[in-house]
């Protein structure tokens, strides 16, 4: 599988450093299926954006905004309306489906490896944090402090 593949060489530096192999890609959240099988003690981190700051940020992305070839792989609508939608509602039926299909998939799995979060309170709240790495199993780096206003 071209996951495991891509990645063979950094999990097993992790794995022989008695490491902690973690990624953060919103690429793969398609993949959670196939990532399961092939690391089956894996944990899933759904980390959910408020729609409004996603859809803030893929307009700055470009998402949606041509047929380039960077949207031929991208989620979108197999139906006459997709034509008709406006770009903010295209982005905002985007969201609404790749979350709904995490955590259709995700609730699939044992809760002891899945953790939904919200990412205002991942960014702004210090018990999230916590939760967090927790969750993750792994210390903290430093000490963990409240650093925002």
């Amino acid at each position: 599988m071209m996951i495991w593949a891509s990645r063979m060489e950094i999990i097993l530096d992790a794995f022989n450093e008695n490491r902690i192999y973690m990624e953060a890609n919103q690429c793969l959240s398609f993949f959670v299926p196939a990532l399961n099988d092939v690391f089956p003690k894996s944990k899933f981190i759904h980390l959910v954006r408020h729609p409004g700051d996603f859809v803030r940020s893929a307009i700055r992305k470009g998402w949606h905004a041509n047929d380039s070839i960077w949207e031929s792989g991208r989620l979108k609508m197999e139906d006459p309306e997709w034509g008709e939608m406006s770009y903010v509602a295209k982005l905002s039926w985007l969201w609404t489906q790749a979350n709904k299909y995490l955590s259709s998939v995700l609730s699939e799995l044992s809760s002891e490896r899945v953790l939904t979060v919200k990412a205002e309170d991942m960014f702004f709240n210090i018990n999230t944090v916590k939760k967090y790495t927790n969750f993750a199993e792994f210390s903290y780096l430093f000490p963990i402090k409240r650093c925002w206003h």
